[in-house]
């Protein structure tokens, strides 16, 4: 969320550009493939199931699949051609309550998004936050991508830094303005959280009958470097996953399990307590009738070593979300989320209670088919802590 204030007129100056330009600022792959942005998205950015199958298959459409299909050169493609787009958002955060009274307006965030396919099985993806929250941003996904390894779609492999193989997104696609409480909850000196990108291999396939499988190698840290070491990594182990996943049409079920490894509260001689941890859980994803949008997931966690003196804990929790699109251009949205821990002192923050639950209703509306606007209004356990977010995001 952003933390550096603005004045309004500048949220009204950009508004103006954009609504000045908008017409012809055409996202990504809809320049390309000259489609509507809804060929992929319900409310960008999430994705609908052509979406989501387009970019499982590498940015490929159902024709450039067949063996037959003869894809054009990267090298000899036009820039209009390669996808590439700028998605920006603006928010206005108020705070009202009796301890932090008053709003905050800003750019919160700048992003840059590519997708490029080298060939027909060969393809990039770029996510980068140029501008975030007062400050530079950094990538949150840079990946290669090879389908079809041995002439099937059993094999799929992805390099680089990407987000885990959730349901649903816990960021760059997630169609709320605010966090999954449970994607982000990290416990006592363990900094993993489910939503941190992650930097490795992955290998995931289709299994026939609309199942899904993805399993992984991953660091635990992406390219956030370690403050003593300065490497990718705290400690020299891997973290392994693994998800499968049943498609019903536009509908999801999966269930997923993290195992990993980290390194907690190194001491003054740069020893640093190791941390053996798990992460599982399922979620759903259930559409009826292109109108109601469904999701639910719950993650059960256990850390052996959460405080260096081999001290166990553990916390599980969830969410359910529903969003109600009463028409193509708008939706009703709104989340319930809890998390509970199973000891107070595991929590990094110790102002943190037990028990952390939040209730975010809110809408969103699209002025263009790539200028929304929305409101959400989140209600906390604590009351100081409830937040309302009018927000403005634009895709050119």
């Amino acid at each position: 969320m952003l933390r550096k204030s603005a004045t309004p007129c500048f949220l009204c100056v950009i508004f103006s550009f954009i609504l000045a330009n908008s017409v012809y600022a055409i996202p990504a792959f809809s320049r390309k493939y000259k489609v509507g942005c809804d060929m992929c998205h319900t409310i960008y950015p999430q994705l609908n199931s052509f979406g989501r199958d387009f970019k499982n298959n590498g940015f490929r459409t159902p024709d450039e699949m067949v063996s037959t299909y003869k894809a054009k050169s990267f090298w000899d493609q036009g820039f209009g051609e390669v996808p590439l787009d700028l998605h920006g958002k603006i928010n206005q955060e108020f705070y009202p309550n009796n301890q932090r009274i008053g709003t905050e307006t800003g750019i919160d965030e700048i992003q840059l998004n590519a997708g490029i396919n080298f060939s027909q099985k060969v393809s990039f993806y770029l996510h980068t936050h140029l501008w975030e929250s007062g400050h530079a941003g950094k990538p949150l996904a840079i990946e290669v991508r090879i389908n079809d390894l041995f002439g099937t779609s059993l094999f799929n492999l992805r390099a680089g830094q990407y987000e885990l193989p959730l349901s649903f997104s816990p960021e760059i696609e997630r169609l709320m303005a605010f966090n999954y409480l449970i994607f982000s909850q990290t416990i006592g000196g363990n900094s993993f959280s489910i939503d941190q990108p992650q930097l490795g291999l992955e290998l995931s396939g289709d299994l026939g009958n609309d199942f899904w499988y993805w399993a992984g190698m991953v660091n635990g840290n992406g390219f956030e470097t370690d403050p003593v070491t300065g490497l990718f990594d705290n400690n020299p182990a891997k973290d392994f996953y693994v998800r499968i996943a049943k498609n019903f049409d536009e509908s999801t079920v999966g269930l997923f399990g993290y195992v990993g490894n980290n390194s907690v509260f190194p001491d003054s001689v740069n020893y640093s307590h190791t941390d053996n941890f798990i992460r599982t859980g399922g979620d759903i994803h259930l559409v009826l009738h292109d109108v109601w949008d469904f999701k639910t997931s719950i993650v059960y966690a256990q850390d052996n070593n959460y405080d260096g003196l081999r001290n166990k804990t553990s916390y599980y929790g969830g969410f359910v979300e529903c969003n109600y699109f009463p028409a193509d251009r708008w939706v009703i949205v709104g989340r319930y989320e809890i998390v509970q821990l199973k000891d107070a002192a595991a929590s990094p923050d110790p102002e943190t209670p037990k028990t952390s639950w939040a209730i975010t209703p809110g809408f969103q509306y699209l002025i263009l088919p790539n200028v929304k606007v929305g409101l959400e209004y989140q209600v906390r356990q604590t009351p100081s802590a409830n937040q309302a977010l009018a927000l403005l995001h634009f895709v050119i």
